[in-house]
């Protein structure tokens, strides 16, 4: 029972430790929210963000897998929290992924919008200082391309509406490209979930025909190394393909 208390008393640590930011990663997060910050401080912050995510879903399933070992089967349970860290960690580094993936294509929807209104707004005879300093965080102000135009149209007073909307026609079309990759590559997703998820149904099958596998892999020790096993290999499995699938669509 102490051996127990102690286990849980180093997750329960750990969990806090991983959902409290840090003083520094606070600060960081409010200049995220109050400041004009440049687009790599946004990804710092982001990346920092799937960290923690990935953290806290690891300890959490870590915990569980933990404490399930002991209480259900009187084991000791590091290897169970081992196996449990393993696939919280790959679930939450996926969930992170998918999230980022979501937020960049809303970025990239906002983007081609804002290029579209400034184009329109120039035609107009509107200024692009005027435009500039009428909203200093537009969508538009994030792309490369439309910063050159932006300078050039500053420097030399040349005309920026017409090359404005060949930025957008550029930006659109490559949104065309990637969701025709995410079309694509939706089998090759749907096929990696479903190896992911044999296991468990594998699992649910043996409860059902009444061959305790539960008991196996949680109450032996043979079956701990298994769990742990099976745990690493499905999680680096799950990571590969979303790295090679990530790779494919151009999101690395």
């Amino acid at each position: 029972m102490t051996r127990l208390a102690s286990v849980l008393g180093l997750l329960a640590i750990g969990l806090v430790v991983t959902a409290r930011p840090s003083p520094a990663t606070a600060r960081l997060r409010a200049l995220i929210a109050h400041d004009r910050r440049p687009v790599a401080t946004r990804r710092i912050a982001a990346r920092a963000r799937a960290r923690g995510q990935t953290g806290l879903l690891a300890t959490a399933a870590g915990l569980t897998f933990g404490v399930s070992a002991h209480l259900g089967f009187g084991a000791f349970p590091v290897l169970p929290l081992l196996a449990g860290a393993l696939a919280g960690g790959a679930a939450g580094t996926l969930l992170a992924g998918s999230l980022a993936a979501r937020h960049r294509r809303r970025l990239d929807a906002e983007l081609v919008e804002s290029v579209g209104a400034l184009a329109a707004d120039l035609r107009a005879g509107r200024q692009p200082a005027d435009a500039k300093a009428a909203d200093p965080d537009a969508a538009y102000l994030r792309s490369a391309a439309v910063a050159a135009v932006w300078t050039v149209s500053e420097r030399s007073g040349a005309p920026a509406a017409a090359v404005l909307d060949r930025v957008e026609q550029d930006l659109r079309a490559r949104g065309r490209q990637r969701r025709e990759v995410t079309a694509q590559l939706a089998g090759a997703r749907s096929t990696a979930a479903l190896l992911a998820v044999l296991p468990l149904l594998g699992i649910g099958l043996g409860v059902a025909m009444g061959a305790r596998p539960l008991f196996v892999l949680f109450g032996t020790g043979r079956g701990q190394v298994a769990l742990l096993v099976g745990a690493g290999l499905d999680a680096l499995g799950l990571l590969w393909t979303a790295r090679i699938v990530a790779a494919a669509g151009g999101e690395t």
